[in-house]
Parts: structure tokens; C-alpha cells; sequence
């Protein structure tokens, strides 16, 4: 009789724990949700990705049209013209914060500037060779 009353006292318990803790058995989550599908969410997910796409090009689009190709933009420059747009960016940059994005333009176009005069300065001592 005592194994009895055990064995009711065992399962009174546990159903009251799983009555009280919210546990009634069910699966898993991962196992509750696997097998559903939700064809609305699919698609919103899917325009969602396809607007992060777009969103990418534009941002691409607009940086080329904002940087452009700036090792070719001085090319057919001549040295004088260079040194014309250097002082003009100096002057720009001196207006400027240094913690800026601009700040930071006007020093990397100084850098290509600087670059373009030195291939000028390279080419004019070779051309002085012959």
C-alpha cells in the first residue's frame, strides 16, 4: 500500500510542477516551428533584402559620382593648374574640422594631387635626359 501511495504522490507532484511551471510537454521550439511556413513573412523578408540591395547600389553609385575616379580626374592637368587647385584645397582645409569627412577628402585629393605633380616632375627629368 505504501508503493501505492508513493506512486500517486509521484504523479500528483509532477503534475502539479508542470501545472505550476508552464511545462505542459509540448516540443521543443526548434521542433515547433520548423515544420511552419509563413509564405507573407517569406515574402517580406525577400522585399526587405531586395531594398537592402538597392539601398547598396545607390550608396555605390552616389560615392563614384561624389569620388569619381580620382587618380584620372588631374591627368591631363598642367603643373601650374595643379598648384592652383592645391592652394585652393589648403585653403579649404584650413576652414575645416579635422575630425570631419571633408577633412578628410580634401587630405586624400592634396595626396593625389601631390602624386599627379610628382609623375609631372618625373616626366620632365626624363624628357631633360634625352
Amino acid at each position: 500500500m505504501t508503493f501505492w501511495n508513493f506512486i500517486r504522490g509521484y504523479v500528483l507532484f509532477s503534475t502539479i510542477r508542470k501545472w505550476l511551471s508552464g511545462n505542459r510537454g509540448s516540443a521543443p521550439v526548434s521542433d515547433t516551428f520548423s515544420s511552419y511556413y509563413d509564405p507573407v513573412y517569406e515574402r517580406r523578408v525577400d522585399e526587405l533584402q531586395r531594398q537592402i540591395n538597392k539601398s547598396r547600389k545607390a550608396i555605390a553609385e552616389s560615392r563614384k559620382k561624389l569620388y569619381g575616379d580620382t587618380p584620372l580626374r588631374y591627368s591631363g592637368w598642367s603643373a601650374d593648374a595643379l598648384e592652383d587647385r592645391k592652394a585652393e584645397l589648403e585653403d579649404e582645409l584650413d576652414d575645416c574640422d579635422e575630425s570631419s569627412y571633408r577633412y578628410d577628402y580634401i587630405q586624400n585629393e592634396l595626396d593625389i594631387i601631390e602624386d599627379q605633380l610628382d609623375e609631372i616632375e618625373d616626366a620632365e627629368f626624363f624628357d631633360d635626359d634625352f
